[in-house]
């Protein structure tokens, strides 16, 4: 058996107390969800927390959750959190291995 839910759903909503939420109209892009002005003063992203995901132009809040309070911007995208850390090891390994390479001659 299969059940189907008959409700819409999105992804990104508004609020002004987080006891009351609306939904906000967005679009998917390549690199994140480009969203409509919203009318209300915080914006809520619902997918999984995480500290990359940004709305630049806007206060992220203290919360477990994606949210921000609204003050300009309209695209929530992930900031690049994970390219400093290939530098990083790229370096480690270059290094490592002129180190390797130092010895043996």
């Amino acid at each position: 058996m299969l059940f189907v839910n008959t409700n819409p759903t999105y992804k990104i909503y508004q609020t002004d107390d987080f006891e009351s939420i609306e939904p906000l109209g967005y679009e998917k892009t390549a690199v994140g969800y480009r969203i409509q002005k919203p009318a209300m003063k915080y914006v809520v992203f619902a997918e999984p927390y995480s500290d990359s995901w940004a709305l630049p132009g806007s206060t992220k809040l203290q919360f477990p959750v994606n949210a921000w309070e609204y003050v300009g911007g309209n695209e929530i995208k992930r900031e690049n959190t994970i390219l400093p850390g290939y530098i990083i090891s790229f370096l480690t390994l270059f290094i490592l291995a002129a180190m390797l390479i130092r010895n043996r001659l």
